[in-house]
């Protein structure tokens, strides 16, 4: 197949770089949009080729020809359910969307790819399916959960014009991805047990209960209400309120993750990043690494990036940030693959 030319708005880490490679396709040329620092380092140390375009919002769209694909994972600040005040698609980060929208309607690429969180309001999913209706009556909307080709539960939203299906589950599981707790304390200093409170038979993490179950296998944790944080909410719709729960030990507490797979990443390594060993009677966070193959990157992707300055190590902060910002390397790949093979293999694929 032909060479593409690719522009990739809010590129991040360049994982829509890194997923055409892994599904085969050619490149004449990327550009990339991005303003965050350290992703563009990260990019720059993996594919110095690039040619990078900087603000979004200060691209003439007419300057571009000829362009295959466009991509885009516009700010989902104001569309998560993670934020208790987002403000949709208008909002003042997420509004950026509009901006894919524009390069979309100057510069007609054959394809499009958009990612978003699956949380969103239903108003601001629809405004966005009319949006691209519009340009491309071929347009089709899917829901893809990362857990699926990786160890990480990440539910996204995933517009494009491309012949597409769900992908077949890999079989990837939180034993697959993590490191041996042995190395960890003996090469990196890793604390294993500074994150957990014993205490009369069960574990607090900042006051919150943690309920165990008994599996031999690691497991991560997830945040629930306690009945008093489920009475509250109760309590708040049936006032017509917004859901405003306490984040404090009364409210929410822990427990086990049992499908085997850790949690969706954010732009924190915070309390969701943790993983208990049985085997240690031990919990910890996540590693940066291990967020790496969470996201199903290669070991190690962020670890280095590259600027005026030369190669520098990122801190464990910047690559959790990077990569919860980012997108599932293998999901996109997947995606991808409706670039090189035609209709009927899809088919086959779905049916």
């Amino acid at each position: 197949m032909k060479k593409l030319r690719v522009l990739s708005l809010f590129d991040g880490i360049s994982t829509g770089r890194l997923a055409l490679e892994k599904a085969g396709i050619p490149i004449e040329v990327y550009y990339a949009s991005e303003v965050d620092k350290n992703a563009s380092a990260v990019s720059e140390y993996h594919y110095p080729d690039i040619i990078r375009l900087g603000d979004v919002t200060k691209i003439d769209f007419k300057e571009f020809k000829d362009i295959d694909l466009i991509l885009s994972g516009s700010p989902c600040v104001e569309l998560s359910r993670a934020n208790r005040n987002r403000q949709g698609i208008y909002g003042e980060h997420s509004n950026l969307f509009f901006y894919f929208i524009e390069a979309l309607e100057t510069i007609k690429p054959k394809w499009f790819l958009q990612e978003n969180v699956a949380s969103m309001k239903v108003e601001d999913k629809q405004i966005m399916t009319e949006a691209f209706f519009k340009l491309y009556k071929d347009t089709r909307l899917i829901e893809i959960d990362s857990a699926l080709v990786s160890a990480q539960s990440r539910k996204r939203l995933y517009w494009t014009n491309l012949p597409v299906c769900q992908p077949k589950d890999c079989g990837i599981f939180l034993t697959d991805i993590l490191e041996d707790i042995e190395v960890l304390e003996e090469l990196h200093g890793i604390k294993t047990d500074g994150c957990v409170k014993y205490n009369d038979g069960f574990v607090a993490i900042n006051g919150k209960r943690i309920d165990f179950v008994d599996m031999d296998e690691p497991y991560c944790l997830k945040e629930i209400r306690t009945e008093q944080g489920k009475a509250l909410r109760r309590a708040a719709r049936i006032a017509g309120k917004k859901d405003t729960t306490p984040r404090n030990a009364d409210c929410k507490m822990f427990i086990p993750r049992t499908d085997r797979k850790a949690n969706c990443l954010t732009t924190t390594c915070n309390q969701e990043s943790i993983v208990y060993i049985p085997s240690k009677k031990t919990a910890r966070y996540l590693t940066p690494l291990e967020w790496d193959r969470l996201q199903t990157m290669g070991d190690d992707y962020t670890k280095f990036g590259k600027n005026e300055q030369g190669v520098y190590e990122l801190t464990n902060s910047a690559r959790y940030k990077a990569l919860g910002n980012g997108w599932t390397a293998d999901v996109i790949a997947h995606i991808f693959k409706g670039i090189v093979s035609p209709v009927k293999e899809l088919k086959k694929r779905l049916f």
